[in-house]
C-alpha cells in the first residue's frame, strides 16, 4: 500500500516540477524581450527610431528615400526597423510637428532634416 501512495505523490510533484520549469522558461522568454525592447540587459535605452533617423540624415547630408534610412539605420545601429512603420513615424514627424524633419515634395517617401 506504501508504494501506491509513494507512486501517487511522485506523480503529482513530478507534475508541479513541469509546470514549475515551464511557468520558469516562460518568464525568461518575457525578461528576454523586455530586455530586447528596452535596449537589453544592460540597461541603456534602445534610440527612439526618429532619433536613428536623425543620425542617419544628418550623417548623409542629403534626403533620404525611407527604404535607404531603414536600411541605414539597420547597419548604423544594428536594429532593423520596418520600412512602413518608420515611414508613418517620419510623414507624422514631418507634417505634424515639423521641427527636425522635412517631407520632399518632388520625391515620395522622401524626407530630409530642416535647416538650423
Amino acid at each position: 500500500m506504501t508504494t501506491k501512495k509513494n507512486d501517487g505523490s511522485f506523480k503529482l510533484y513530478s507534475q508541479i516540477i513541469q509546470i514549475k520549469k515551464q511557468a520558469i522558461a516562460d518568464l525568461q522568454r518575457e525578461i528576454a524581450e523586455i530586455e530586447r525592447l528596452s535596449g537589453g540587459a544592460d540597461g541603456k535605452p534602445r534610440p527612439t527610431a526618429l532619433y536613428m533617423a536623425e543620425v542617419v540624415l544628418r550623417k548623409a547630408g542629403k534626403p533620404m528615400h525611407t527604404k535607404d534610412i531603414a536600411a541605414a539605420i539597420a547597419a548604423e545601429f544594428d536594429y532593423p526597423i520596418r520600412i512602413d512603420t518608420l515611414g508613418t513615424r517620419l510623414h507624422r514627424a514631418a507634417v505634424e510637428r515639423g521641427k527636425v524633419f522635412t517631407k520632399v515634395k518632388t520625391a515620395p517617401n522622401t524626407y530630409a532634416l530642416i535647416e538650423k
